[in-house]
């Protein structure tokens, strides 16, 4: 199963307390295919929160602590 596939069993889990709105998903991918990001962020925006290249270094890391939690 890729990140996509998981992203679309996540839309079918029941969700009656809205607790996926308060989720925060990055999507941390090695590919550099531009379609994925694309993809990512068109027909996937209402389950992940951001889209990043691998490596997942501090800066990037630190970068997604200090906006999101």
């Amino acid at each position: 199963m890729n990140g996509f596939e998981w992203l679309d069993k996540l839309r079918l889990v029941p969700d009656p307390f809205s607790r996926k709105k308060k989720m925060r998903i990055f999507m941390l991918t090695g590919s550099l295919n531009p379609d994925d990001y694309k993809l990512a962020t068109e027909n996937y925006s209402d389950v992940i929160t951001g889209f990043r290249i691998k490596p997942l270094i501090e800066s990037i890391f630190t970068d997604i602590v200090q906006h999101y939690f």
